[in-house]
């Protein structure tokens, strides 16, 4: 019993009372507010490097892509919450990942998800213990018509997580955001305080899981 406490323990401290960094796109940067009540639930000052209009491939004018944002960073944090490939679908390419799901936008997504994959495996060889990768919901019309390149992009994110060799949890909304209102902004991608504070609440509950699994 005593060595099992010592585990739990151990597993609490390197989970949540370690280092935690934020990357990824407006989704976290827009508002702050996920930051902030993922501060409040863990009791955690929490950096952040998510950039608003951040692509994963590419840069978005004079803004660089989602794995710079890692790369510009110490290496020293235990735990990574992000997410990221929301904008290589919606800044250029909406018009090409509509319903039915084109083999292009099929090609777009899996790109994407061999980006992550690599800078997931680049964190755990910096010895980050969890990645926590908080996927997309579904936006309103007219972007519901995404709709089948948000499930695609869901499905292939957690196959991706099952190849990093670290704790790796994909949390999505979609359950969560279906049928309900005032979680999606007026301009129809961002979530509002309430819709934040629904992310942060799935993120911290995955999270809270992961340190006694």
């Amino acid at each position: 019993m005593r060595i099992l406490l010592l585990c739990l323990l151990f597993s609490f401290t390197g989970l949540v009372h370690g280092k935690t960094l934020v990357i990824g796109d407006s989704v976290f940067a827009l508002s702050g507010e996920i930051k902030r009540e993922l501060e409040r639930l863990s009791g955690l000052d929490i950096d952040s490097n998510a950039t608003s209009g951040s692509k994963m491939l590419s840069w978005t004018g004079f803004t660089p892509p989602i794995p710079t944002q890692y790369a510009r960073v110490n290496r020293s944090y235990d735990t990574v919450v992000m997410n990221g490939g929301g904008n290589d679908v919606l800044i250029g390419n909406s018009n090409r990942c509509g319903s039915p799901l084109s083999d292009y936008c099929k090609d777009l997504l899996l790109r994407v998800n061999q980006r992550v994959v690599t800078l997931m495996q680049d964190m755990v060889d910096d010895g980050v213990e969890l990645i926590i990768y908080m996927g997309y919901y579904h936006l309103p019309p007219p972007r519901s018509r995404l709709d089948e390149s948000t499930d695609f992009g869901t499905e292939i994110m957690k196959e991706a997580c099952e190849r990093v060799e670290a704790n790796c949890i994909v949390v999505s909304p979609l359950d969560a955001f279906e049928g309900q209102s005032g979680l999606v902004g007026a301009d129809g991608v961002h979530p509002t305080t309430k819709g934040s504070r629904l992310l942060a609440k799935l993120v911290w509950e995955k999270w809270s899981e992961a340190i006694f699994d």
